[in-house]
């Protein structure tokens, strides 16, 4: 008899393991099963890559892993960013001058306070929810350092320890 033609043992550890969940669904399952995750995209756009880089967009997206809840996009004032010292780069100026359609749409937007910016994350990302509020960026050193930063605070609507690289996930072979 040939090995494949012999049965399988029927014991409890030679059974097939059942199929992982889709990854990103994997991803989202909260931690905390009592109380569902909110799971938020930031992006922002700068003209440096230092920590207290000159921001001029902040996009926000809320998600599940079926669909985009909610969006939004703020444009905090450039002439307090200027006053205070936030930095522009060379090298990052260069590449925005190389798409100068986008640069002047961004430009060209009603920038609003700084205040009212940090307002805005606070409600959108629903400071009462900050233990379920898991924020993803790509890279959370980068967006999320800069607006701690920008709004001199680190207090923002969600723990440290929720932030997620999609980085990182966008590098899983699986």
């Amino acid at each position: 008899m040939c090995i494949r033609d012999r049965p399988v043992p029927s014991h409890p550890d030679l059974r097939p393991a059942p199929d992982p969940p889709p990854l990103l669904g994997q991803f989202l399952q909260p931690t905390n099963r009592k109380a569902p995750m909110n799971h938020y995209m930031i992006d922002i756009e700068t003209l440096s890559t230092d920590t207290n880089a000159h921001v001029l967009a902040i996009a926000m997206v809320q998600f599940t892993k079926n669909e985009v809840l909610k969006a939004q996009v703020l444009y905090p004032e450039h002439e307090f960013q200027h006053k205070t010292g936030r930095k522009i780069d060379f090298d990052t100026l260069n590449f925005w001058m190389k798409q100068p359609e986008l640069l002047k749409e961004i430009m060209e937007k009603p920038t609003k306070s700084m205040l009212y910016c940090y307002n805005q994350i606070q409600y959108f990302i629903q400071d009462q929810a900050k233990d379920t509020n898991i924020v993803w960026a790509k890279s959370p050193t980068f967006d999320l350092m800069i607006l701690r930063d920008l709004f001199t605070t680190p207090m923002l609507p969600w723990k440290f320890s929720n932030e997620r690289d999609v980085r990182t996930l966008s590098l899983i072979h699986i």
